[in-house]
């Protein structure tokens, strides 16, 4: 139930490369090497380049420097912004040790020009008088400024809470983005999920002690959800917004998202999450077949407007975000709400606590809204175990959430089997069993990893008893007097 990428590119050696773009074929064939093979690859991975460019400023160089396992990139992926928005993506291959700026941006105003040119209309811009933008404007930037730039609300603070388990390398990483947000007010209540470790709060200490908008918070049980949970109690604000220690966000991420609570009708915000490097196969597999991102386009779901092209909805949960780049207002939610603890990395089920959020703020007839100016930029796994674990996560996650569900949420049932049929038709159709996962034949989705998700679905209801048993032990999932009105159950 989730979507691949808008734009999908084969990183494999003499591989033909294709994007939704559809771009001239000479933009499309990476060449170079990398020690890199791993098993179910025709032949050697060869690592690409990620990086994002603001147009409104001059565009860069983009040189062929040696990835992270010494190979030298063999082509680039841009995620291209104009006013902090996206655009969209486009891929190059290194012809030459370096890129000039005019050449990227031929590639951008050949795939991207008609998107660019519509929003330079909307800003009243000159450049937009051209029927195509020159190439010289956009290598040298287009600056101006965005006239349809959202207000945060005055006197708004936000928090963001920050989970992390053993981490004391990438969650530097992680606040230094965050404070370099252009929010007006927020904190960042970092929640350490391993106290044990004492890593975490020397850094926290070391590095941040005289930041009053960095906190830290213990939660010594073990699991993402009551992490969260531990965050949320903390915050301050009642805009809360989530992120991982493996994410790296965009100084106008938590704007963008505090910006759309100034509807008082939205409840849950989520924003598009990119890859932050394309090292081995395993993170191009992940980015393919089950990447965080949602597409460029804004989009607003509540109950009240299923869309004509969703048959699953509300439970085509893919569709909503992903939990490492959401928010949510407290006051919008009943007192007492949480996170399922049986839910979520950490318990037996091992994910599916953001999806069923996302499930509860629709049931309580609330609006959830993916904007896709909130960019952030996550580190997927980058080794065959990790990704092997993740996608077995993502199978328990699924269905265990959906066993939930049907267990404690009883108005949902009726709907929820309804919609049952349509979910075993994509699961067992060709699009889920090949189209969004091979995306060039010179690199097949590895049968082992299709085989994880697999056994996964098949565990997760199990996997969500073993994981409530657990919580009842400590603290009782939230469960609602009611759901649907009975005109929304159909």
């Amino acid at each position: 139930m989730r979507n691949a990428p808008e734009s999908a590119i084969a990183p494999m050696l003499r591989a033909a490369l294709m994007s939704a773009g559809s771009a001239p074929q000479r933009h499309r064939t990476l060449t170079g090497g990398s020690p890199h093979t791993p098993s179910g690859a025709a032949e050697p991975f060869a690592p690409i380049l990620v990086v994002a460019v603001e147009l409104a400023k001059a565009l860069p160089v983009l040189r062929r420097v040696p990835s992270r396992c010494a190979a030298p990139y063999c082509g680039v992926r841009v995620l291209v912004l104009l006013h902090d928005i996206p655009m969209g993506v486009v891929w190059l291959d290194f012809e030459s040790d370096e890129l000039a700026p005019s050449a990227l941006a031929g590639v951008i105003r050949d795939e991207l020009g008609d998107r660019i040119r519509a929003h330079l209309l909307r800003d009243g811009a000159e450049a937009a008088a051209e029927d195509s933008i020159p190439v010289d404007s956009l290598a040298q930037g287009l600056g101006g400024g965005c006239t349809d730039v959202p207000s945060v609300p005055r006197g708004s603070k936000a928090s963001v809470v920050l989970a992390t388990r053993g981490r004391p390398v990438s969650l530097p990483l992680a606040i230094d983005a965050l404070l370099q947000s252009d929010h007006p007010d927020f904190e960042i209540v970092v929640v350490d999920n391993l106290p044990a470790d004492v890593r975490t709060a020397s850094l926290i200490s070391e590095r941040y002690s005289a930041d009053p908008r960095v906190r830290l918070v213990a939660e010594p049980n073990p699991g993402l959800s009551y992490a969260r949970n531990c965050g949320l109690r903390a915050a301050r604000g009642d805009i809360v917004a989530f992120t991982d220690d493996d994410v790296v966000v965009h100084p106008s991420w938590l704007s963008r998202i505090a910006a759309e609570f100034a509807d008082t009708a939205v409840t849950c915000v989520t924003g598009l999450v990119e890859p932050a490097e394309l090292e081995t196969m395993w993170q191009w597999w992940f980015e393919t077949a089950a990447g965080f991102g949602r597409g460029i386009e804004r989009r607003v779901y509540n109950l009240a407007t299923a869309p004509d092209s969703s048959p699953l909805f509300p439970f085509e949960l893919g569709s909503y975000g992903t939990g490492a780049s959401m928010a949510l207002r407290k006051t919008a939610l009943p007192t007492g709400w949480a996170f399922d603890e049986a839910l979520g990395a950490g318990s037996p089920a091992a994910g599916g606590e953001d999806l069923d959020f996302f499930l509860d703020v629709l049931a309580l007839r609330g609006t959830l809204v993916y904007q896709p100016a909130a960019v952030c930029f996550h580190r997927h796994r980058k080794d065959e175990a990790g990704l092997h674990a993740q996608m077995r996560g993502y199978g328990r996650g699924l269905t265990a959430l959906l066993a939930k569900r049907l267990l404690m949420r009883p108005h949902e049932r009726a709907l929820l089997l309804r919609k049952a049929a349509a979910g075993f038709a994509h699961l067992v159709g060709p699009e889920f069993r090949s189209a969004t996962k091979d995306t060039v034949p010179a690199a097949p989705y590895p049968l082992a990893l299709r085989l994880q998700e697999a056994l996964g679905m098949i565990e997760g209801p199990a996997t969500y008893l073993l994981g409530r048993r657990r919580a009842r032990r400590r603290q009782g999932a939230w469960r609602p007097a009611s759901q649907y009105h009975s005109s929304q159950r159909s």
